[in-house]
């Protein structure tokens, strides 16, 4: 599988009795560096956030020219050199719908979804176009050589919503269209 953040691991740090990682987006992962086996979300960055926030958010850059030309050129060994069908893993956190929970909590996006729609839409709007901008860049080197690119959103197939059509995960299924 090719994935160009394989090539930049996040740093675990010990802080008290934790691992920490932040992931490029700011947002906090820990686990207990005692008996521990997995990381816990816990440092939420849009956690009290409002639409003018979005606009002064450090959003994160994924690729660097440098990265992108060294995937394209292993895409093209691999395609060249084997029989293998490539599958490319360009999500950068989660689908559209699970990366706002982990920029604010599952809880305060959830809510969110039900009280402030006009925050919420805001964010799905901007992960869904520096994911749309981000598969662009890719898939520009690395297109011609790919069989499969999995998006990461779960919340229906190519021609309906898993949820109920009236309910608030449905509507954000016009977000994840455009990937």
């Amino acid at each position: 599988m090719l994935h160009p953040q394989a090539r930049r691991e996040p740093r675990a740090d010990l802080v008290g009795d934790y691992w920490v990682i932040h992931d490029n987006w700011g947002a906090g992962l820990r686990m207990p560096a005692q008996g521990g086996l997995y990381y816990d979300w816990f440092e939420f960055p849009l956690r009290r956030a409002t639409v003018p926030d979005l606009l002064h958010y450090a959003w994160p850059r994924f690729y660097t020219s440098e990265e992108l030309d060294a995937l394209a050129e292993e895409a093209r060994d691999l395609y060249e050199n084997t029989d293998y069908a490539l599958v490319a893993s360009i999500v950068f956190g989660g689908g559209i719908f699970e990366q706002p929970s982990r920029l604010m909590g599952m809880e305060n996006f959830y809510v969110a979804l039900l009280k402030d729609r006009p925050f919420a839409d805001a964010l799905m709007d901007r992960i869904t176009d520096l994911y749309v901008a981000a598969l662009d860049q890719c898939l520009e080197r690395i297109g011609p050589y790919v069989r499969s690119l999995p998006t990461g959103t779960t919340l229906g197939d190519r021609t309906n919503c898993f949820s109920h059509p009236g309910s608030t995960a449905s509507s954000s299924c016009p977000s994840s269209a455009a990937l």
